[in-house]
């Protein structure tokens, strides 16, 4: 689903202050992209030896050259660190790493007949014809599963992205804004927590009675449970 970002409240939220440059690093995502000789021998960090031996055990001589360059994963690393330095940017690193979908799963594809599902919220490009569905397992014992839409036009298959239509980019707006309020009241709310509720709320989070801790902290402060979750959480991640 698209996302509308405010810089300025990024910029609060990192406390980085107005006018200073900003470098958004992504590091290649090793855990979720498929490993390849360039990948494992060429982009990742480790004794250059040992990779320029495994190249040529792998039959990969052609990418020796890019090997022996040093342009890898950590040098790639270091160079946006130095150019930010020197620039008085302030380094905003991003990380790619994704669930990788296993060997495992299990895919299938259905017509789809009538409207996109949706259809109500966004506009497609191109109507879907068929609907890919991919089931897995991720650790320790959680389902999950992965729309995509299709197009088929003779052999060829497209993916169709949806666009937003104008009133669910309100909408969405105006869901940040209001999430950006709870979370402005959650922040004093937890400013506001008296010492003795604080500690009480804090040993049963740490003892790993969380929802004692949050029913204690709504009981107690008159706010719903869901408020009392964020409250509780935040308190949490501020305690030493």
């Amino acid at each position: 689903m698209h996302r509308d970002l405010d810089p300025a409240e990024l910029r609060r939220h990192w406390q980085i202050p107005a006018g200073k440059p900003v470098v958004a690093f992504l590091p290649y995502p090793f855990q979720s992209n498929a490993k390849t000789p360039w990948s494992r021998w060429v982009f990742a960090s480790g004794p250059q030896l040992w990779r320029r031996l495994r190249l040529r055990l792998a039959r990969e001589r052609r990418l020796e050259s890019q090997l022996l360059c040093g342009w890898d994963d950590l040098a790639m690393t270091c160079a946006v660190r130095r150019f930010c330095d020197a620039n008085d940017a302030y380094l905003l690193v991003k990380a790619r790493a994704k669930d990788p979908v296993p060997a495992t799963h299990k895919a299938s594809v259905t017509a789809l007949d009538g409207s996109p599902p949706f259809g109500e919220r966004f506009d497609y490009p191109v109507k879907a014809t068929h609907q890919l569905q991919l089931d897995y397992t991720v650790p320790p014992n959680r389902g999950r599963s992965v729309l995509v839409l299709l197009a088929k036009d003779g052999a060829r298959w497209s993916e169709v992205v949806p666009c937003a239509k104008p009133e669910t980019v309100a909408a969405i707006r105006a869901n940040q804004q209001a999430r950006a309020k709870d979370a402005e009241r959650v922040k004093a709310l937890a400013a506001r927590t008296s010492p003795q509720l604080r500690d009480t709320v804090l040993a049963l989070h740490r003892s790993g009675h969380r929802v004692e801790a949050y029913q204690t902290y709504a009981r107690e402060s008159g706010e719903d449970l869901a408020t009392a979750r964020a409250v509780v959480e935040l308190l949490a991640e501020g305690a030493p």
